[in-house]
């Protein structure tokens, strides 16, 4: 447990954090270019030459950090960077999220319950609770869904679907392009692993940054120890719906005997012959 050195965490408003990091960017007198990336060009090699925004603006450059979330616009559609699917693991593809008020009341934790295709987050802030109930298609349509929150969470009128896919790209460095977070790779919500994985690609480009771009082997140690920690969360998330046994209804019949827990089975099956490891164990 990490709670003797970090005894806390937090649950941080996403447009606030958004408008306080780009405060601190101007700042530090880095420039910001309010535009939407329209075309990705590449040269005879393959490598992208240039960006075109939607206000005609062309840009060039060495390097991309591809930072486009779900659409990895440069890294997936424009490289083509071949998608490896979790979905032997992670079935679930869409989220309901919804809002309710706390009426005052803010619990110093978050709540992940069961439901019958899936689970929901309760994450309390200031004003409301966010809510999401994260589901799959193959199970549960919108109705049902929706039919589910409202007898548990009471009568929801605004609502949002969000549609996503588990999985990574071979490569997070391809080419002259870096990919970041989701236009790298997803795994759902369900341990909150977004900012964490962020924040270790990040640290790995820097600690392996290559030469260039023939640096074939700094590249390729990027490429796999990113690619090691999102398939090691991937199996992480698969034990959670290999062993929940709260429910009998088909999703979770089906998780209990399908979901492949890969690298993780070994871990389990110490922990079925052994005592529980510990640090020093």
């Amino acid at each position: 447990s990490l709670l003797q050195s970090i005894p806390f965490s937090y649950h941080i408003d996403n447009k606030n954090l958004i408008r306080f990091l780009n405060k601190t960017v101007k700042q530090r007198g880095i420039e910001i270019l309010d535009a939407e990336v329209v075309n990705v060009n590449l040269d005879d090699k393959e490598f992208v030459s240039s960006l075109e925004t939607d206000n005609g603006q062309k840009l060039s450059f060495d390097l991309y950090i591809d930072c486009s979330g779900f659409r990895s616009k440069v890294l997936g559609q424009a490289l083509k960077t071949e998608f490896i699917p979790f979905t032997s693991t992670l079935i679930n593809n869409r989220a309901l999220t919804f809002d309710t008020p706390n009426n005052g009341v803010i619990a110093p934790y978050t709540a992940c319950s069961t439901m019958n295709n899936g689970w929901c987050w309760t994450i309390p802030m200031r004003d409301e609770n966010h809510h999401g109930y994260v589901h799959s298609t193959l199970y549960c349509d919108e109705a049902t869904a929706l039919a589910e929150v409202r007898a548990k969470f009471g009568p929801i009128e605004k609502y949002k679907m969000v549609e996503f896919r588990s999985g990574r790209h071979k490569q997070a460095w391809n080419k002259n392009v870096f990919a970041i977070g989701n236009a790298y790779a997803f795994v759902e919500p369900l341990e909150s692993t977004a900012i964490q994985t962020a924040v270790h690609s990040i640290m790995t480009l820097c600690k392996l940054m290559p030469v260039n771009h023939q640096d074939a082997t700094s590249i390729a140690a990027i490429n796999q120890e990113i690619a090691v920690t999102w398939d090691t969360f991937r199996w992480f998330l698969g034990i959670h719906y290999k062993y929940n046994k709260h429910l009998d209804t088909p999703y979770w019949n089906a998780c209990n005997e399908n979901t492949n827990i890969g690298d993780a089975q070994m871990i389990v099956d110490l922990f079925q012959q052994r005592p529980p490891l510990s640090a020093s164990n």
